[in-house]
This record gives C-alpha cells, sequence and structure tokens, in this order.
C-alpha cells in the first residue's frame, strides 16, 4: 500500500513564503551592494579630481610672481590678483621667448621673455558654487578642473602673517576645498572630503636674484 501523499495547500503556501522571504533578503543585499559600489566609485573618482586639482593650484601658486626682467614690478601687476570669493588670478612669467609658428603669443614657448602674454602665464581660477565646479583658464579659455567641489575658499596673509585683502601684499595663500559626491551612500548622507593646503609665495617670501649678503665676497 502507497502512503506517499503530494504537500498540501497550506504546506505549498508556506514554501512559498519562505522563498519570498529567503529571495527578498538577498536581493536586498546585493541592492546594497552594488549601491554601495557606486557610491565608493563615485567617492574615488570626486576624490581623485578633488586632489589632481589642490597640487594644480599649488603649482601655480609656487611660480607666482616670477619676474626675471621686473615686467610685473615696474607694471604694477601683482604675483595674485583677488578676484572675489573662490577666485583669483595668477600672474608669472615664465615663457614666451620662442615664438610660435602661427605667430599666436598664446603657443609661445621658452624662457622668460618680459611679457605676460603667453599660455601659463596668467592663470584664472573661478568656483561656481550653483554647478560646484571648478574652472580654470591658462590662456585660452575656461576648462573644468574639477567637479563636486562644494567649497573652495582662498585666505590671503601679507609677510607679516596678517590676513589682506590687498593684491600687492599676498605673500601667502591658504587654500581649502571640500568635494561632494551626488551620489548618497546610505540614505541622504553625502560623502565629502575636506583638502587644505598653505602656500608661501616664492617670490614674495625672498628674492632668487638677488645675491645674499652673508655669501658676497667682498672687492679689494
Amino acid at each position: 500500500m502507497n502512503n506517499q501523499r503530494g504537500f498540501s495547500l497550506l504546506e505549498a503556501l508556506v514554501v512559498a513564503s519562505l522563498l519570498v522571504v529567503v529571495s527578498g533578503g538577498v536581493l536586498h543585499i546585493m541592492y546594497q551592494g552594488q549601491k554601495t559600489f557606486r557610491s565608493q566609485n563615485e567617492m574615488n573618482r570626486v576624490s581623485e579630481q578633488a586632489r589632481i586639482a589642490m597640487d594644480v593650484i599649488v603649482r601655480y601658486l609656487r611660480q607666482a610672481g616670477n619676474d626675471p626682467f621686473d615686467y610685473m614690478k615696474d607694471g604694477g601687476v601683482p604675483a595674485v590678483q583677488i578676484l572675489g570669493s573662490g577666485e583669483m588670478l595668477v600672474n608669472s612669467d615664465v615663457t614666451g621667448s620662442v615664438a610660435s609658428a602661427t605667430g599666436n603669443p598664446k603657443e609661445a614657448t621658452g624662457d622668460p621673455d618680459g611679457a605676460l602674454d603667453s599660455i601659463h602665464e596668467q592663470v584664472r581660477f573661478r568656483h561656481d558654487p550653483s554647478t560646484r565646479q571648478l574652472f580654470m583658464d591658462v590662456g585660452y579659455g575656461e576648462t573644468v578642473l574639477s567637479n563636486g567641489v562644494l567649497v573652495l575658499a582662498f585666505e590671503y596673509y601679507d609677510n607679516a602673517g596678517q590676513m589682506t585683502s590687498n593684491s600687492s601684499q599676498v605673500a601667502q595663500v591658504k587654500v581649502k576645498m571640500v568635494a561632494r559626491t551626488n551620489r548618497p551612500r546610505m540614505g541622504s548622507t553625502h560623502d565629502l572630503m575636506t583638502l587644505h593646503s598653505d602656500v608661501f609665495l616664492r617670490s614674495m617670501s625672498f628674492d632668487p636674484f638677488e645675491a645674499d649678503p652673508a655669501e658676497t665676497v667682498p672687492v679689494n
């Protein structure tokens, strides 16, 4: 006599319910993992862009005021010109002695030439908080240097360490940048990263072309 029987309707419903619960839990874990992966990728992208942007700003600030022919000194051109909140112009005579084949001074190369009409000699940085973009113009129009920049703040100090709003007195620039992801990682929380840099302008701290009195050899 065969005592085997099939599943009852109630048993089938219980099994189906358990499968739905287990499947839902697995899908939730997979969704959270994928969400975290996307958020981490975006954080890495924003972080990399912000660090590169900070490095670029620092590099141009370190050469600000380079003026071997006294072109800027004679013309009253500051090493750093304060243009507003989150915006500045960095001036330095670093190139231009070799003319380009097209005759365009923006394409000139070579050593400093006593002018500021070539690329990379007047570099403008501008932050747009509405789009969270940082723009840079090295002489041929603005390009996006970094996305996701929530805050970009410049603080200017003179040689005495006092904060100043006078462009001609700027000897030190403190840069603060806060970058934010567009995609929240958990709930409504966005990932933030903050970068700080403190740059002393070499041209305003010492004159590399002036002899050190301690090293001057007297002439008999």
